[in-house]
């Protein structure tokens, strides 16, 4: 389907998908995919098209088709990469009866440890906007850490919504390398869900399909998988 929501970069994104693949798996007993693509202008003009998909790629699409199959014909299509993510859906974890005793809530009090943690994650990055970053997470408590040997070793972030916001939350979450591997994030991940459920939004979980730890984490700490994604910015 065309939209006019593929000619620009959405919120939180750089640059606009100029064709968006969402590929479900089949529903209610039927075992094809059920695939969904919106494209914009620049598609419709490197087509040919006015109107309508675009022919080429309208022709070689089936419901046999993975992931992996559309990010290919994508990629020989339009000559440029395609990118490939999967999105879960939240479906409920327990929190341990006993949890860690540094997990907690971060608020206002934590940021300079925050700070310390952001730095160590991200040693070549620019923070001049973490301070307000923060905040924006702490009054809706969703920015989830878990001290250990009296530092923030492990914590969630909550990025802006470019849709939905009112109704879903995605989590983030990274750990400081040395203290990876001891199921901090985890901990932190539950916590930051049950904290997005109390507001009312459903936890969301996005991440490239190639990043099996992260597709691993996302499976013990309560989520499902929705459906893949695959895009490509012409």
């Amino acid at each position: 389907m065309y939209t006019p929501e593929r000619n620009r970069a959405q919120y939180g994104y750089a640059k606009p998908f100029d064709i968006y693949c969402w590929i479900e798996p089949g529903r209610m007993g039927c075992s094809a995919r059920v695939t969904t693509v919106s494209y914009g202008d620049r598609a419709l003009r490197l087509s040919g098209c006015a109107a309508q998909m675009p022919d080429s790629l309208k022709a070689r699409l089936d419901e046999t088709m993975d992931a992996e199959d559309i990010r290919a014909l994508l990629q020989e299509t339009y000559g440029v990469p395609a990118a490939h993510t999967v999105k879960y859906v939240y479906r409920g974890a327990d929190e341990p009866s006993v949890p860690h005793e540094g997990l907690r809530t971060l608020t206002e009090e934590d940021f300079s440890a925050y700070r310390d943690f952001w730095r160590a994650c991200h040693p070549d990055g620019q923070d001049g906007w973490l301070r307000e970053y923060f905040d924006e997470m702490t009054a809706v408590g969703t920015c989830v850490g878990v001290y250990a040997d009296g530092i923030l070793a492990s914590c969630t972030d909550t990025p802006g919504m470019p849709y939905m916001a009112d109704e879903v939350q995605e989590i983030g979450v990274n750990t400081r390398p040395e203290y990876r591997r001891r199921g901090y994030a985890a901990l932190a991940c539950i916590r930051c869900a049950a904290n997005i459920l109390a507001r009312g939004r459903c936890p969301q979980w996005s991440t490239d399909g190639g990043n099996h730890a992260s597709r691993k984490l996302a499976a013990r700490v309560g989520f499902e998988k929705l459906a893949d994604v695959v895009s490509v910015t012409l």
